[in-house]
């Protein structure tokens, strides 16, 4: 298994890490109780391991592959519903990713993942014309989503990058 690495140095380089595996189970269900509602469910597992490394990484003791995440699911609903003056729109997700790392050994073996994403909608159309308020991040979560940034200071192990900060979108769309 080759891998995208950074030296000490700071500078990128490629090497082989060794023999890897991923198991993984994953699942998607979709139900729609009504022709205006309908609900979704989608989460997987994963178990991952360098299980072969080679002589340069042989002193992991952590082999969890980096940047495969040991768990994620997403549960979502949605609300279409045609009414006589107006078509309403109600739609809302919660997503969760859980913890990966950024190598597999120090000083850039940094933790990531293990947060929440939560979003919601709402569209009022009107014919071809819109009106829409959207939140993103709505519970304004400061997690750290992958853990590499500046390379030249990341074996000092201070790197993050955060999720987008709760954003509120107000939106007027139409269609040809």
């Amino acid at each position: 298994m080759q891998a995208d690495l950074v030296g000490l140095d700071g500078l990128p380089y490629v090497a082989n890490i060794g023999s890897g595996r991923v198991r993984n189970v994953a699942f998607s269900l979709a139900w729609r109780p009504r022709a205006f509602l309908s609900f979704e469910a989608a989460g997987f597992l994963n178990s991952s391991d360098l299980s072969n490394p080679a002589p340069a990484f042989a002193v992991a003791t952590d082999r969890d592959l980096p940047n495969i995440a040991d768990e994620g699911w997403r549960l979502a609903a949605k609300y279409d519903r045609q009414w006589s003056w107006a078509k309403v729109t109600f739609d809302t997700a919660v997503r969760y990713v859980g913890h990966s790392k950024l190598a597999i050994v120090a000083p850039f073996a940094l933790s990531q993942g293990r947060y929440y994403d939560v979003s919601s909608g709402a569209r009022l159309g009107f014919g071809v014309w819109g009106v829409s308020l959207d939140v993103d991040n709505l519970l304004n979560t400061r997690a750290n989503t992958f853990a590499f940034g500046n390379p030249f200071s990341a074996a000092d192990g201070l790197q993050q990058t955060p999720m987008r900060p709760r954003s509120i979108r107000i939106g007027i769309d139409a269609s040809f």
